[in-house]
């Protein structure tokens, strides 16, 4: 489906900020599981995009009360806070 052509087309690039790019591009129109936000943020080196990405993707997430299964991805606590007031809500 949409998710593993994503998840393909996001490994094939070599720098964090075309994929970042290539996810906020697919996310309105992306459905997806935590478990495999899991998998997209593990492809992000940098904190701040894994923040980025999952935030920009909440809406397209329809387990959000699995959100606690993306926190090993988060160093900073300020991160981890932030990416769970947007989850709870």
């Amino acid at each position: 489906g949409g998710f593993s052509v994503l998840l393909a087309s996001v490994q094939a690039q070599s720098f964090d900020s075309d994929k970042v790019s290539m996810i906020k591009g697919a996310a309105p129109s992306l459905r997806i599981s935590c478990a495999e936000l899991d998998q997209l943020l593990g492809e992000l080196g940098f904190d701040s995009d894994k923040v980025e990405v999952a935030v920009v993707l909440r809406a397209s997430v329809g387990d959000p009360q699995n959100a606690g299964s993306l926190m090993h991805h988060f160093s900073f606590d300020s991160d981890k806070a932030k990416v769970r007031g947007v989850y709870a809500r």
